[in-house]
Order: structure tokens, then C-alpha cells, then sequence
């Protein structure tokens, strides 16, 4: 693997941890940075365009730099975020893009790996448990290949909340299709 795919896949993984430890910092950022916009369930940014479902009532969208868009739920601190990146054609499997994600976060462990079809393709759905910064979460990551993009859905939350919250991830997921990189 070229050296500037590790960098950038490394780079991927660094924001994801910051996202999940920024949740509750990213309210005061709000439209700060924008990598595109959605509008009725259509996300366009600069070279993707992707439909999405809404997580429904009580998520709160908000802006996290480096993630095309994200939800936080106030009361959990839990966020779904959703990310693309076109900046190289990525040969490595789904379990070492996902892999790549966790990177920094401690005590983890995979429940279970599947793949699941998704945008014409097949996608990599993980239920994990880490420790992000001493602090227990449960995850579902899920990561896609399409049209030389990577495509990562990420849902964190408190174990305790997990359950409860898991149909928003659900109604974002149900709805996703990729239109299409843009050139």
C-alpha cells in the first residue's frame, strides 16, 4: 500500500476518534464547517452525492469538521456521523478500513462483523465496544466502497443508551444509496 493511502487512511481514523470526543463540544460550531449540503434526504458535496434517511425526533444536526454530516443526541452525548472520501482509490479490504477507524480507542471488542448489501456494493457493518479517552462506548460502524469513495456510518453511543437509540442509526442507514462521485 502506498504510503500517502496509509497517511490519508490514518488521518481518517484521527478524525473519527476526535468527532466522538468533540460531540459535546460541536454545538458552538455549527455551520462551520460545511462539506456540502443536504437538502430533502440529498447530500451533495463536492465530489459525492448521496441520499440519506433522518435519524428522527430528538437529534440534533450539528457540523464537525471533517465529517459530511452528524447528528448528536443532547441527552446521551450520542452521534451518528457520516463521512466520504474520494482523495485515492482504496485497495484495503472492509475489515482494515473499519480497523483503521478504531485506531486509538481502547478495549475493543468486535460482537459482531457482517456484510450487508448496500448501494449496488457490499459494506461492512461492525457492532463494536471500545473505550474512547477511559470512557466505555458501543458502536456500529459501517464502511463502503463505491466508486473509488469510502463511505463510513458511525454510530456511538453509552452502552446503556445503545438499544434505545439504535433505530435513528436504523433510519439513516435504510435510506442511504450512493448517486454517484462527482468529477
Amino acid at each position: 500500500m502506498a504510503l500517502s493511502i496509509i497517511i490519508e487512511r490514518m488521518n481518517r481514523h484521527n478524525q473519527i476518534l476526535r468527532w466522538i470526543l468533540l460531540a459535546g463540544f460541536s454545538l458552538s460550531l455549527a455551520s462551520c464547517y460545511a462539506k456540502g449540503t443536504l437538502k430533502n434526504g440529498e447530500f451533495v458535496g463536492k465530489n459525492v452525492q448521496y441520499h440519506i434517511g433522518a435519524p428522527g425526533p430528538g437529534w440534533q444536526k450539528i457540523s464537525i469538521k471533517g465529517a459530511d454530516l452528524a447528528w448528536l443526541q443532547k441527552e446521551t452525548g450520542s452521534i451518528i456521523l457520516i463521512n466520504s472520501s474520494c482523495k485515492s482509490s482504496d485497495e484495503a479490504p472492509l475489515e482494515a478500513l473499519t480497523a483503521h477507524l478504531l485506531i486509538g480507542m481502547t478495549e475493543q471488542e468486535v460482537i459482531e462483523q457482517k456484510h450487508i448489501p448496500l448501494s449496488d456494493r457490499e459494506a461492512l457493518e461492525s457492532l463494536i465496544t471500545v473505550k474512547v479517552d477511559g470512557v466505555p462506548q458501543k458502536m456500529k460502524i459501517l464502511v463502503l466502497k463505491k466508486d473509488y469513495c469510502v463511505y463510513d456510518i458511525v454510530f456511538s453511543s453509552p452502552p446503556e443508551a445503545f438499544d434505545a437509540l439504535l433505530p435513528a442509526y436504523t433510519s439513516v442507514l435504510d435510506q442511504f444509496s450512493v448517486a454517484g462521485k462527482k468529477l
